[in-house]
């Protein structure tokens, strides 16, 4: 964030609200999303102690989507593949051969 004289300072709400704090593999996980923050297409996951007002309210996008689509749902473990994955996956997998599937 910027540092100007008279500017108010927040905690970082990834590092300092979320308990555990916010993964990289979170962060990256919600970066695939369709609906993602577009603060995730400029920032890295990183932690700061404070942080601007502008930031703190982009940050606190990402808090809430990663309270909801994450954690809420039993963490990335029990998440389903983005659709990037998915087309990753298939893209990687379109030749092979498939019982009861027809020839492409």
């Amino acid at each position: 964030g910027d540092d100007k004289p008279g500017l108010e300072l927040h905690s970082d709400p990834l590092r300092w609200e979320l308990d555990p704090p916010c993964t990289e593999n979170e962060w990256f996980y919600l970066a695939e999303m369709e609906q993602a923050p577009e603060i995730m297409e400029t920032q890295k996951c990183g932690y700061m102690n404070k942080i601007c007002r502008r930031c703190y309210s982009a940050r606190l996008e990402v808090f809430g989507r990663v309270k909801s689509r994450i954690r809420n749902r039993g963490g990335l473990e029990n998440c389903g593949p983005t659709a990037r994955m998915k087309r990753e996956y298939e893209a990687a997998h379109e030749g092979d051969l498939v019982v009861n599937r027809p020839a492409k």
